[in-house]
């Protein structure tokens, strides 16, 4: 496991392109819906990012969606989700300033419009804050 910043920072790279090359079908929706910034802006598909947690802990997270200017986080949880885990770093992110949403993956086949009705509010909330 890595130990220094650079260290991370080159496992999480090397892990986004990894995770980017495998993408879910879902995953793959969502990039060409919110991609080229034709959907609210500016977002980035496998981020990959250094948080500081709030014990001083630094998490590194590879974020499926990110747009920077709203420091907000789009998740699509599939079956290999664990909550335990995602809600410390969903803990670190928003320590960081970061507002993380989290859809199911089914939820982006069977109701695609709420979806990006809910990023788009978002969106909208955070940029005007």
């Amino acid at each position: 496991m890595p130990r220094s910043l650079a260290e991370i920072e080159a496992f999480l790279y090397a892990q986004a392109d990894r995770l980017y090359a495998e993408r879910t079908p879902e995953e793959r929706i969502m990039c060409e819906r919110l991609g080229a910034g034709h959907f609210t802006g500016d977002w980035r598909c496998q981020y990959p990012m250094i948080l500081l947690g709030v014990r001083g802990k630094v998490h590194g997270v590879v974020f499926d969606f990110y747009h920077p200017q709203a420091k907000l986080a789009l998740e699509l949880d599939g079956k290999h989700h664990k909550k335990g885990p995602d809600a410390r770093r969903d803990r670190a992110a928003l320590f960081n300033g970061i507002k993380t949403l989290r859809h199911q993956n089914t939820s982006i086949h069977n109701d695609l419009a709420s979806v990006l009705a809910e990023i788009t509010e978002t969106v909208k909330e955070r940029l005007n804050a």
